[in-house]
């Protein structure tokens, strides 16, 4: 459930992005502009829930031995580093079919990961390839020791890369001086590295059990009305600002989420909806890898001007959501795409 959540928030996320695109956000009624920061909050939940499944799930694996990180990197790494690779390629290729702009030597900087193709979601490929290379020894890290061992560098990173970036936020809407730091903590993983760490402790761990499911909510709600206002104000301040994932409140914001997902038990084996989110869960990948064509495929070659914005974003969001399942659906019959195109796990 929490797989099929993050990607839908993903699709959306996109299909926002897209549909805004051309669009000067002071010209925008009041009602358009509250929906696009709305919506555009709600699908930047995406990215957190999936890293923190990638903590939850897999830093629980066991490394006991140098087998067994080659084992993980065999099974998780290069795979994933081979898909990228491909849709390097295919990407490239529709680039050049739509846009005539093909280059051999674009293809080449993606390839060797000099240079992002261009689709905006393809940043997160290259950071997760570089989070799979270190999560086996940080899987043995987190089983030696305790949150509280490893409580001090955890502090500083999340200090360093999320605190002070949100408090740079809202003193630039107010123009007032931002602050850098020059301490080199690059080795502790950055953000991405607190959400990855949170999310094995979170699931395997129950570190956030003890609190109330009412509290929870609660601060769900307050951190995604603060994250909501932060994007409001900034807009309304002449300071555009789409919230990125580094900011302190969209993260407690995903960590309740999360945690809410963790508190989800099944009394039922299977129905329409668990079968649909398993479903989606499984393909979630593969959906990742395919909307983004059919985004732009929609956006460049079919007029949307006679369409209010919201009303393009859920169009966008609809038909190149459905079109990827049914693609997927469709081409995963033939078992070379399903293992190396999208590696769908049965």
């Amino acid at each position: 459930m929490a797989r099929a959540f993050a990607i839908i928030c993903v699709v959306l996320c996109h299909s926002i992005e897209f549909a805004y695109s051309n669009v000067n956000y002071l010209n925008l009624s009041e009602s358009s502009q509250i929906f696009r920061i709305f919506f555009f909050t709600i699908s930047r939940l995406g990215v957190p829930i999936f890293l923190f499944l990638t903590g939850a799930l897999i830093l629980k694996k066991q490394i006991e031995s140098d087998d067994d990180i080659l084992k993980l990197y065999k099974k998780n790494l290069l795979p994933l580093f081979i898909t990228i690779e491909i849709w390097n390629v295919i990407y490239n290729i529709f680039l050049g079919i739509i846009y005539g702009n093909f280059s051999i030597e674009t293809l080449i900087y993606n390839i060797l990961f000099f240079k992002q193709v261009d689709f905006t979601h393809m940043w997160y490929m290259p950071m997760i390839l570089g989070m799979y290379i270190a999560v086996p020894f940080l899987a043995k890290i987190v089983k030696v020791f305790t949150l509280k061992s490893i409580l001090i560098p955890l502090i500083i990173n999340f200090l360093i890369t999320m605190v002070l970036p949100s408090i740079n936020i809202i003193l630039s809407i107010f123009g007032l001086e931002q602050y850098s730091i020059i301490l080199d903590i690059s080795f502790l993983g950055g953000w991405y590295g607190v959400y990855i760490i949170l999310g094995y402790y979170i699931a395997n761990k129950n570190i956030l059990k003890k609190i109330n499911q009412v509290w929870i909510v609660c601060v769900m709600l307050v951190s995604f009305a603060l994250t909501f206002a932060i994007q409001y104000i900034s807009y309304k301040n002449n300071v555009p600002y789409d919230v990125w994932y580094n900011v302190i409140t969209l993260f407690i914001c995903s960590m309740c989420i999360f945690e809410m997902f963790t508190r989800v038990i099944s009394k039922q084996k299977s129905n329409c909806f668990i079968n649909v989110s398993k479903y989606i869960s499984q393909i979630s990948l593969a959906i990742f890898f395919m909307h983004e064509l059919f985004l732009k495929l929609f956006v460049d070659k079919i007029s949307f001007n006679k369409l209010i914005n919201p009303v393009e974003t859920f169009i966008l969001f609809i038909t190149s959501m459905g079109l990827s399942v049914i693609s997927i659906y469709v081409l995963s019959k033939i078992k070379f795409l399903r293992k190396y195109l999208y590696i769908i796990k049965n």
